[in-house]
């Protein structure tokens, strides 16, 4: 095995793993992942009845779910990786809230029911789209 072809062998990796950064770190990921990380804190903030607080927060949610899809349009960065991951951060905060709800407060004005609902839907929606694909 000549010099060159060794020193190729050790580029590629690096190369792939660059890609694999860049891949799975662009900014719309990075909203996405923080979109996760704020449904896990806004459902704590419901725990302790900071309806306000989790009201914000998920609205701020909200607000990175449509940056995301900007950027990655805007910017062409669209992956994957991005593909699923945003419409499973989606589904996580949507279907989490309204479960989360239900079963804490059942008294809260979120009747079982209309969980049911949403989550019917959005998992209709999922189906549909994966069949489209």
């Amino acid at each position: 095995m000549s010099v060159g072809a060794k020193n190729q062998q050790h580029v590629a990796p690096a190369a792939a793993v660059s890609e694999l950064r860049s891949t799975v770190f662009n900014l719309p990921n990075q909203l996405t992942w923080l979109r996760l990380i704020l449904s896990v804190i806004m459902f704590g903030l419901i725990a302790y009845e900071l309806y306000f607080a989790s009201m914000v927060l998920f609205l701020v949610a909200a607000g990175t779910d449509w940056l995301d899809g900007y950027f990655a349009r805007k910017l062409n960065l669209v992956t994957t990786l991005g593909r699923i991951l945003d419409p499973f951060a989606d589904k996580v905060i949507i279907c989490g809230t309204f479960v989360f709800l239900s079963a804490k407060y059942p008294t809260s004005g979120v009747h079982a029911a209309m969980a049911v609902v949403v989550v019917g839907r959005e998992l209709l929606v999922t189906a549909l789209r994966s069949f489209l694909e």
